[in-house]
């Protein structure tokens, strides 16, 4: 099926199909035109040729999604629900999303990041804000960029860039107002620790600060360094070898749901239930992404499918030429309360 055969089928020029099918020109379009064309083309599920497309507009209908720490970012499930819900955005508006590798960034100095971002293989690019160095903020300037912060306390670092932003600090504060006012002074916080923060402070930090009055927290720390795939086993690891001193405690708050599902684990060995004989937090609203668990954490969704969407949708803007009037944008956490409390 081609964009000919389709105008031949609706008594419409080639043009107008063309437009119709394009999401930037759609909307030039009455209604009942548009709906005409996309009804032929679904019906014989046509696709656009993008490298034909690509000849005639100069473009490669492409978004770069640079990584430097590429294993590590596709083993979690939060940032699988970015570049998945990135994915979909990009794919509605015919354009698809690339994954580019770069390696010690600040060791070179960011000649890599330049690199990828003069060589035009994509038209516009997503990466994390740490990554930025002065070294090639003048090609940033010439580039649709958008960056995601990945500083969890909301605090604002202006860039003559669009960026991202979110800040979990309001969640929790939300999550200790769920606590009973007589238990704010029996709360234990499971997490590693703060030397494997590279943010400028580390959870277990932002959990002790968003605390209310008279609120007492005890920091118990998983000595094996953190990692998507293995944090929920040193969890029940460390809650076993703790478990003792931490069973006194009412509350306990794991900095993510793989630490609390761990801390889950290890005291449903020694028969203690979660909601019913200890309450217990987390983060990042991960059971429901696992087969045949019937979610009970108490937690917060930081909404990364919303930033996914949002940072696609922005950097198609400043792919149109369009100006984007903040250059910060908030996504605010979603609070989500179950049986653990």
């Amino acid at each position: 099926m081609t964009i000919k055969e389709i105008a031949e089928m609706t008594g419409l020029s080639t043009a107008t199909v063309s437009r119709a099918l394009d999401p930037r020109y759609s909307a030039m379009l009455r209604e009942s035109t548009r709906k005409k064309v996309l009804a032929v083309a679904e019906k014989y599920n046509y696709r656009p040729v993008i490298i034909g497309k690509s000849f005639v507009t100069g473009k490669t209908y492409k978004v770069g999604l640079i990584l430097d720490a590429m294993t590590a970012d596709l083993s979690s499930p939060t940032f699988g629900r970015f570049v998945e819900a990135a994915c979909v955005e990009l794919q509605m508006h015919n354009y698809t999303l690339v994954l580019l590798k770069v390696k010690d960034v600040k060791k070179n100095n960011g000649a890599n990041v330049r690199e990828l971002l003069e060589s035009k293989v994509a038209d516009g690019y997503i990466l994390g804000k740490s990554m930025v160095l002065e070294s090639f903020q003048d090609t940033l300037k010439k580039t649709p960029v958008v960056l995601i912060s990945s500083r969890e306390d909301g605090i604002p670092e202006p860039m003559p860039w669009v960026q991202i932003r979110r800040s979990i600090m309001p969640a929790y504060q939300a999550m200790w107002r769920l606590i009973p006012p007589a238990l704010r002074r029996s709360v234990a916080i499971v997490a590693p620790e703060n030397k494997y923060y590279h943010t400028p402070r580390s959870r277990a930090q932002l959990i002790a600060a968003a605390a209310p009055e008279n609120a007492e927290v005890k920091n118990f720390f998983v000595k094996m360094h953190p990692g998507f795939l293995v944090d929920r086993i040193n969890a029940a690891a460390a809650a076993e070898e703790y478990f003792d001193e931490l069973r006194k405690y009412k509350v306990i708050w794991g900095i993510s749901d793989l630490y609390a599902l761990g801390v889950m684990d290890a005291f449903r060995r020694h028969g203690l239930i979660p909601g019913k004989d200890f309450y217990l937090l987390g983060l990042d609203n991960l059971e429901p992404n696992i087969p045949g668990v019937q979610p009970i954490l108490t937690t917060c969704d930081q909404q990364w499918e919303e930033i996914g969407c949002l940072a696609v949708r922005t950097v198609l803007k400043l792919i149109a030429g369009k100006t984007v009037p903040e250059s910060e944008l908030t996504v605010e956490p979603k609070l989500i309360r179950r049986a653990s409390l």
